[in-house]
Order: C-alpha cells, then structure tokens, then sequence
C-alpha cells in the first residue's frame, strides 16, 4: 500500500514541476530581451527551481516504479480464491423432470403421427374447426337476440 502514498506523492512532484516549467516560460518569455542583471538573475532562479522540482518528480517517479516492481514481485501468479469443498445436493440436470417433458412430448408426438397415418388426423381438424364455425354462429344469434348464455 505505500506505492499508492508514493504515487499521490508523484502527482504532486508532477504538478508542482509542471507550475514552475509554466512560470519560468512566461518569464523568459516576458524578459526575452533583456539586459538587466537583476532579471538575468531571476531567470536563473526559475530554471533552478524548475531543475530542483524536475530531480524531485524523477525520484519519486523512480521510487513509485521500485514499490510497483515490488508489489508484483510479491504477489503470486496464482491465488486460491476458496478452497474445494465436496458439494452436498447434485447440482446437475434434473432427470426425472427430463423425462416427464420427453415422455409427454412422445405421446403426443406418436398420437399426432398414428391419427395421421390413419387419416383421422384431417377429419379431426375439419371437425373440430367446423365446430367451431356453428359455436361462433350460435354466440352471433344469441348476442343479437341479447340471450347470452
């Protein structure tokens, strides 16, 4: 845990670099020209700062990159999350549910398949769609008249 106090420390270092790079840029900058020695001075003493904060980001960079390589090092390639346990219920497909659907979907699959090879199948349908047909009729009749059943 102390790579991430060393990391917060290197954002800092980075920040405080960048704020005297900026600062000493726009004195140069300003000063371009100059022939005064008091800022001649004062540029020199910029870059100084901006030098001393450059060396300081880089060693606390350095030492974030040693505490990361140790932080890898120390961790291990594997790690066992839980440890095996025999399990107590079977937790695999439920067979006897499997052949309930399968033995119901047989049935009406053989039922379909006899009443079609015996051509009962299509009167079947016909019929029970005719019947349908007079069902729908008779509510006709009766809702007009207002004798709903």
């Amino acid at each position: 845990m102390i790579w991430l106090i060393i990391r917060s420390y290197t954002k800092e270092a980075k920040e405080s670099y960048e704020k005297a790079r900026i600062k000493s840029a726009a004195y140069n900058d300003a000063n371009r020209n100059s022939i005064f020695n008091l800022q001649r001075s004062e540029q020199t003493k910029l870059e100084n700062e901006m030098n001393l904060q450059f060396q300081a980001y880089s060693q606390v960079s350095a030492q974030l990159k040693m505490a990361e390589a140790k932080v890898q090092e120390n961790t291990p390639a594997f790690t066992l999350l839980q440890p095996a346990t025999v399990p107590v219920k079977k937790a695999g497909p439920r067979r006897v549910l499997f052949i309930l659907i399968f033995l119901m979907l047989s049935g009406i699959v053989t039922t379909v398949f006899v009443l079609y090879k015996e051509d009962r199948l299509l009167s079947l349908l016909a019929q029970t769609n005719k019947s349908n047909r007079l069902d729908n009729e008779e509510f006709f009749i009766l809702s007009k008249s207002g004798l709903k059943s």
